[in-house]
């Protein structure tokens, strides 16, 4: 808030949800911080961001040939002093977001190894 990134947090339910301000926007954030359904707050993203891989967990063969499924835990560079460190992407489980998973990313052997899409 200090930022002027998001405003205030406002009660709804179980949950709180902090309004984006037109910086937070800026930042390719695309829908409000989300605030007590998940451990930690959170907040979509939208574009193009520089990734970190954080941890290895799994690697495994992919349902086609010459492919791999690779569970790792992940996160977006965010290119503001409020955010050091990635901001870790949430992996989806029963076609739910949840911070208890990582995403997986399907690669493809195509003259070495290729990504091409985060498997839902």
């Amino acid at each position: 808030m200090r930022e002027e990134l998001w405003e205030a947090p406002v009660q709804s339910g179980d949950r709180s949800t902090a309004r984006l301000a037109a910086k937070g926007r800026d930042l390719k954030f695309a829908e409000d911080v989300s605030i007590g359904d998940q451990r930690l707050p959170y907040v979509q993203i939208r574009g193009e961001f520089p990734l970190k891989f954080l941890d290895s967990v799994t690697v495994k063969d992919g349902p086609e040939k010459e492919t791999k499924l690779i569970e790792t835990k992940v996160g977006a560079i965010i290119q503001h002093a409020c955010f050091p460190a990635p901001l870790p992407i949430m992996g989806v489980r029963h076609g739910k977001f949840t911070q208890d998973y990582p995403p997986v990313f399907f690669y493809r052997l195509n003259n070495g190894w290729q990504f091409e899409r985060v498997v839902h």
